[in-house]
């Protein structure tokens, strides 16, 4: 068994930037609790808020795993030895909006929320040196974010980020108590590199067309033989609806191109973000204790995985 001393501080803090007015129930409703749907009235509003938290691990004893069968005692290498200290820190910003009171029966109730969470860990060891005693990171893990590298800016490369992840979610109320959700969870690596190649691929210099244009120039000026070029501008206009298609095929075709562009940019962008995590969800109040108690259900996109729940006083 572990012998352990662990102790943990955190400090939260939240701020309202704008809180509208709630909307009454109209006049003949069935709902006739203060707070419509919900167990506390529902305001739009607009609210920010941040965490930020640390705990640290002593070792009391070499935490190592034993065996005896017969033989001398073989242990597995310790994970922290006596003496060594395991700092973990947290970091949480979050921004909520929200419009409608959840009062009415249909599309009363919308919120929009985003989350950016980050870990790190740090530690020292029993000789004294500010070393990590977990294993070194890949040279692949190296710092690609802001806050990577701040982080290890910060506390003079004694401590790296284990995970950063940002969550946008959106909240919308469909018919009565009934809300659907929808998050997507990704990390801002990710989202950076989707970010640059969307944008390469919709700033792109197309050279290739130039390239064969003169190409083709200088090969009409080395072979003589081939038929003379037509002279250069705007070629007589042809009559009738030969002349209408002929327009209309121009125009497709620039269209086409800018079409082609935004496709790509959509097909890279897509591409680097094939590995957020797309959640969809759904939620309801269940009678006896309307809002006291909610029925959730969730599925996971990629992975496959759907799962329904009960939830007492999430309020």
């Amino acid at each position: 068994p572990r012998r352990e001393a662990t102790a943990g501080c955190s400090v939260e803090h939240q701020a309202t930037l704008w809180r509208g007015k709630r909307r009454a129930a109209p006049k003949g409703s069935k709902t006739r609790r203060p707070g419509g749907y919900a167990a506390l009235p529902q305001t739009p509003c607009v609210v920010v808020g941040g965490l930020a938290g640390a705990t640290a691990r002593l070792a009391l004893a070499d935490n190592s795993v034993s065996e005896t069968n017969g033989s001398p005692s073989t242990s597995v290498p310790p994970s922290l030895r006596s003496g060594d200290v395991d700092y973990r820190h947290c970091l949480s910003l979050t921004a909520h909006a929200s419009c409608g009171s959840f009062a009415r029966p249909l599309l009363d109730y919308t919120a929009v929320d985003l989350r950016y969470d980050l870990g790190s860990t740090s530690g020292t060891s029993s000789s004294g040196s500010n070393e990590n005693p977990a294993p070194d990171p890949d040279a692949r893990d190296a710092p690609k974010t802001m806050m990577e590298r701040m982080v290890r800016a910060g506390f003079d490369g004694r401590a790296r980020v284990e995970n950063e992840t940002v969550t946008a979610g959106v909240t919308q109320q469909i018919l009565g108590p009934v809300r659907l959700r929808a998050e997507l969870r990704f990390s801002p690596g990710t989202a950076g590199r989707a970010y640059r190649k969307g944008w390469q691929a919709l700033t792109r210099d197309d050279k290739s067309s130039k390239e064969k244009e003169k190409e083709k120039k200088k090969r009409e000026k080395e072979d003589p033989s081939l038929p003379p070029r037509a002279p250069r501008g705007k070629p007589p206009p042809r009559p009738g609806i030969k002349d209408a298609a002929g327009t209309m095929g121009s125009s497709m075709g620039k269209h086409s191109v800018g079409a082609g562009r935004f496709g790509d940019a959509w097909s890279a962008a897509r591409k680097e973000m094939s590995g957020a995590e797309l959640v969809y969800g759904i939620d309801c109040p269940l009678p006896p204790a309307l809002g006291a108690a909610r029925l959730v259900a969730w599925y996971n996109v990629n992975r496959g995985e759907a799962q329904a729940e009960m939830r007492l006083f999430d309020l």
